[in-house]
C-alpha cells in the first residue's frame, strides 16, 4: 500500500478559508441560517478533545471560522499548549495551537486597566 500524502496545516487553513467564504455567501440568502454556528460548535468540540488524528485539524478549523472568542476558550487552548510543550511529542499539535491562537488573537477583547496583554483574566 502506498503512503498517503498528509494534508499540511497551511493547506487545511486555505481550504477552510475558502469553505467559510462560500458558506458566508450562501448564508446571506438564507434567513436564520445556523450553519456557521453548528460548524464552529463541532470544530470547538473536536479541538478541545484529545485525539491525535483530529485535534490538530479541528484547532485549525476552529481558529479560521470563529467570529468571537471567550476567555475560557483561550485558557483551554493555552492549557493544551502547555501540555503539548511539556511532552513535546506532537509537533503538529503545537503548530496547530499556535496557528489557531494567531487567528483568534484579533478577536480578543482589549484589557482594561489591568496591564499585561491578551484580555485573559
Amino acid at each position: 500500500m502506498a503512503d498517503r500524502e498528509k494534508l499540511s496545516l497551511t493547506s487545511l487553513e486555505t481550504i477552510t478559508d475558502a469553505l467559510l467564504e462560500m458558506m458566508e455567501a450562501c448564508m446571506r440568502d438564507i434567513p436564520e441560517c445556523d450553519w456557521l454556528q453548528v460548524w464552529t460548535g463541532l470544530a470547538k468540540n473536536f479541538a478541545f478533545q484529545y485525539n491525535p488524528a483530529l485535534q490538530p485539524r479541528a484547532l485549525i478549523v476552529f481558529g479560521c471560522i470563529s467570529k468571537s472568542i471567550v476567555d475560557l476558550d483561550i485558557k483551554q487552548l493555552l492549557r493544551i499548549l502547555v501540555k503539548a510543550l511539556e511532552s513535546f511529542t506532537d509537533i503538529t499539535l503545537i503548530d496547530s495551537i499556535i496557528m489557531c491562537l494567531t487567528r483568534l488573537q484579533p478577536l480578543l477583547r482589549p484589557v482594561s486597566g489591568r496591564g499585561g496583554g491578551g484580555g485573559i483574566g
